[in-house]
């Protein structure tokens, strides 16, 4: 049985009222729940984070300053700079998280640390891929290497170690990264693991 359209369209006035009341009551709650955990995350006392996982870049033994290019000198010298710094892999926890964790008083630094590893693992993806365009494939693959064992998420330094890998029919290797990546905390997770699976089948 057909409705009236007047009735057909109270019931849809309605319909949509419920809806958007719901999701306003859900918006409500999610705010509640965010600030409440903010609150509480302000409220932690410092916490020691002398016992971190920090990374120590082993400035020595990786292959900088192998090619006279403006841009590779560069990253070398940020590199070798990070070798100074503090430097942790906090990607995918938010800062209330290490509020929690280890304090308000400890985010300033936590966040610095972190910022310090974003650029680290960036550079090295960019050094190596100029040492890849260059011919210095060795260099090239070891850096990778390093930044694949730091934990990076760079889908680049997964694309070029990838491709090397591929090449050289080192599908063993292939599957090891697919692990790897499979660990990483990243928005970029499900394209780097789809780039590979394509690798270690062709």
């Amino acid at each position: 049985m057909k409705l009236p359209l007047f009735t057909t369209f109270v019931i849809f006035c309605v319909l949509v009222s419920y809806i958007a009341k719901k999701n306003t009551v859900n918006a409500e709650e999610i705010n509640h729940e965010f600030f409440e955990r903010e609150r509480k995350a302000n409220s932690i006392r410092r916490q020691p984070i002398d016992h971190l996982p920090y990374i120590h870049v082993p400035v020595e033994s990786l292959p900088l300053d192998k090619l006279d290019d403006i841009n590779a000198r560069e990253f070398c010298r940020v590199i070798k700079e990070l070798g100074h710094k503090q430097i942790l892999n906090l990607t995918g926890i938010s800062n209330t998280d290490l509020k929690l964790q280890y304090g308000a008083a400890n985010l300033s630094t936590l966040t610095e640390c972190d910022q310090n590893y974003t650029v680290l693992v960036r550079n090295i993806a960019f050094l190596a891929e100029i040492y890849m365009n260059n011919g210095l494939r060795k260099e090239a693959t070891t850096l990778l290497e390093y930044g694949i064992s730091i934990g990076t998420d760079v889908k680049k330094n997964y694309n070029l170690l990838g491709a090397v890998y591929a090449e050289n029919k080192e599908y063993d290797k292939i599957q090891t990264l697919i692990t790897t990546a499979e660990t990483i905390n990243s928005l970029s997770k499900d394209a780097i693991l789809n780039h590979l699976k394509e690798l270690s089948e062709a």
